[in-house]
Formats: C-alpha cells, sequence, structure tokens
C-alpha cells in the first residue's frame, strides 16, 4: 500500500511539474507614449510640430485672408478708374474750336452761379482722390509686409530644418559608438580610470556634437539677419517707387480737374483779369493735340498699376504655394522621424524581453492584461541613450 502511494504521488508531482513547464511565459508591455516623451530626439518633434504650426499661422492672418484676390481687385478698379478718365478726357474733347469757344462764352454768364458748387465739387474730388490714393498705399504696403513675412518665415524654417537635420546626423553618425560606451559604462565592475576614460568620450562627443549645430546656428542667425534687412530695404524701396508714381497720378489727375473746371468757368467776379487769363488760355488752348496724349497717359498709368498689382497676386500665389510645400516637407521629416524613433524603442522593447525570457512585448498605450511592464525600465535606458 505504501508503495502505491509513493507510486501515485511521484505520478501526481509529475503532473503538476509538466503543467508547470508548458504553461507560456508571459509577454512584456511598453507604454510607447511614455518612452516616446523622454526620448532624446523628442525635442525635434517638438521642434519641427512649432514650426509647422508657425507657418500654418501665416496662411490664416487675420485682414489677409486673400491679398492675390485684393490685388487682383485693386489691379481692376484701377483699370476701371484708368478707363474713366480716359473717356471722360475723349468726351470733353471738342470738335470744332469755333463751336468750343462760344460755348466758353455761353458758360461765363453761369460762372457765378456755378462758383461755390464748383469750390465743393474741387473739394470732394480732391479728398475722394487723397482716399483712394491712401488707400492704394495702405493696401500695396500691407501686401509687400505679409509677402516679406512669409518669406523670413520661409527663410528661417529652411535655416532650422537645416540645423535640425546636422543634429540629426550628428547623433546618427556617433550612435553606435555612443552605445559602445554606455554599454561598457553599465559595468559595475568597470575600473574607475576606464570609466572616467569613457565618459570623457561620451562628453567629447556630446560636444563635438553642440559645437557644430552651435556654430550652424550662430551662421543662420547672421544669415537670416541679412535676409531680413534686404526684404526690408526692397519692400521701403517698392513702397517708396509706388508712393511716388501713385502721388504723382493724383497730382496729374487734381491738375487736370483744375484746369477742366477753369475751362467750366467764365465769370470775371470770380477770376481777376478775366479777359488777360481769356487771351493766355486762348495762346495755350491747345486741347485737340493734348487730348490723344493725356488719354494715353491715362491709358498707361492704369495699365502699369494693374501689371502692378498683377504681380503683387502673382508673388502671393508662389508664396502659399512655398509656404504649403514647406509646411508639407515639415510633416513628411516629422513622420520619418517619429517612425524611426518608434522602431528603435520596439528593437529595445524586443531586446529587453528576450533577456527576461518573456514570450513577447507589446508596444502601445493600452497594457495587456497580464502582461509585465517593461516601460520604466526601457525608459531609463531610453533616456541615458
Amino acid at each position: 500500500m505504501r508503495l502505491a502511494a509513493l507510486r501515485l504521488g511521484a505520478l501526481m508531482l509529475s503532473l503538476v511539474l509538466c503543467a508547470a513547464t508548458n504553461r507560456p511565459s508571459p509577454v512584456g508591455f511598453v507604454n510607447l507614449p511614455h518612452v516616446m516623451t523622454v526620448h532624446p530626439l523628442h525635442k525635434m518633434l517638438d521642434a519641427y510640430d512649432r514650426e509647422i504650426a508657425a507657418l500654418q499661422r501665416t496662411e490664416t492672418v487675420e485682414g489677409l485672408a486673400d491679398p492675390a484676390a485684393v490685388a487682383r481687385r485693386s489691379g481692376e478698379a484701377v483699370a476701371r478708374d484708368a478707363a474713366a478718365a480716359e473717356r471722360r478726357i475723349r468726351s470733353i474733347a471738342p470738335k470744332d474750336a469755333g463751336a468750343d469757344h462760344l460755348r466758353e462764352r455761353q458758360a461765363l454768364s453761369a460762372l457765378a452761379a456755378l462758383e461755390s458748387a464748383g469750390d465743393r465739387e474741387m473739394s470732394a474730388y480732391r479728398s475722394a482722390l487723397a482716399r483712394e490714393t491712401s488707400a492704394n498705399l495702405r493696401g500695396y504696403s500691407q501686401a509687400i509686409a505679409a509677402r516679406n513675412a512669409r518669406a523670413l518665415a520661409a527663410r528661417r524654417q529652411q535655416l532650422l530644418e537645416k540645423e535640425l537635420t546636422l543634429a540629426y546626423d550628428l547623433a546618427r553618425r556617433d550612435a553606435a559608438k555612443r552605445l559602445m560606451v554606455r554599454l561598457r559604462l553599465q559595468d559595475l565592475h568597470l575600473e574607475r580610470a576606464t570609466r572616467a576614460r569613457l565618459q570623457a568620450e561620451r562628453s567629447a562627443m556630446d560636444a563635438r556634437e553642440s559645437a557644430a549645430v552651435a556654430a550652424m546656428r550662430r551662421d543662420d542667425v547672421a544669415a537670416l539677419d541679412a535676409y531680413r534687412r534686404r526684404l526690408q530695404r526692397e519692400g521701403d524701396d517698392a513702397n517708396a517707387t509706388m508712393s511716388a508714381q501713385l502721388r504723382a497720378k493724383a497730382e496729374a489727375n487734381l491738375a487736370l480737374r483744375v484746369r477742366v473746371v477753369q475751362a467750366e468757368s467764365s465769370s470775371a467776379s470770380v477770376l481777376p483779369n478775366l479777359p488777360a487769363r481769356l487771351d493766355w488760355f486762348a495762346s495755350t488752348y491747345r486741347f485737340g493735340s493734348d487730348v490723344p496724349a493725356i488719354a494715353g497717359g491715362m491709358h498707361a498709368a492704369g495699365a502699369d498699376l494693374s501689371q502692378r498689382f498683377a504681380r503683387l497676386a502673382a508673388t502671393d500665389r508662389q508664396s502659399r504655394t512655398q509656404t504649403h510645400l514647406q509646411i508639407e516637407r515639415l510633416k513628411t521629416s516629422r513622420h520619418e522621424l517619429y517612425g524611426s524613433m518608434t522602431a528603435q524603442i520596439v528593437r529595445d522593447a524586443q531586446r529587453l524581453a528576450t533577456l527576461r525570457h518573456l514570450h513577447g512585448v507589446v508596444v502601445s498605450n493600452s497594457r495587456p492584461r497580464g502582461s509585465v511592464d517593461l516601460t520604466a525600465a526601457l525608459a531609463a535606458e531610453v533616456a541615458r541613450f
């Protein structure tokens, strides 16, 4: 009986040991978002996000929703005004000089009554012309400022991308050596002199990388400052040129309107020494030849302003296209960096799971039931990298 009991007990023990041996080992778990936040390259991800957000904000500046459309409408308005002025000039061109002089004599009697109305009309015209000129100058200046801001932001992003690329290339170049140094430093029985030498090597690598990035950043700051000054000079020159042209054309329009009003006025009470003034006007009366010249000047001025606004609209469209392409390039670079960081975390997690004899590892933000949490250990390793 005792022998049978012993045999039964041995059989039960072997079954228990067999079940324990065949039980699958648990899986490991790594919280990817947490490990990603302590990764040495996480600041580069943040830098990409900030630059993408900054460029996206330049696409939605308040008051400049569509500068190209504003410039196009301004060009169309200038063309319409120039065409209307040209038609006005041609409409008042005399067909017969004698009939024109007759109309002048007939207008003398009505000049006194029209004096106050003419003054009010001239004042209103002068005010409207000044408002229109100021509005055109303000719109042109705002468009130039927006173009400069987008160009400066694009150049700043290009320089920053160069710095980030350099930092990433240097880190990738020294990754193998840094990893070997870190693994050797983890040896608890390492001699003090050897540990000091390895730490000095790691510090030297970090210093070389930081110095290279800092040198590039200093050069980029100087280049960006020079580019900013150049944009400012070009913008000031463009504004000054446009201001001079618009004001000259406004003065020419005002002088033309004064001549028209004076031609319609013939009251001796309004103009002292009217006979002498009429004689002088008759001696200088060349309206038949002046009309084509004035009309041609108005047409050329309208065409020139329309072309300038069209170039401004084209520049804005090109700037928006370049900004969009830059945003897409930044998103692609960020996606590639994120994928590289994720792949590294997955490889380190698999290695750590193998070292701990786990069945596998799950890298996500949701922990499976019964898994072994390797997040803290992996985060410590990644932070020391």
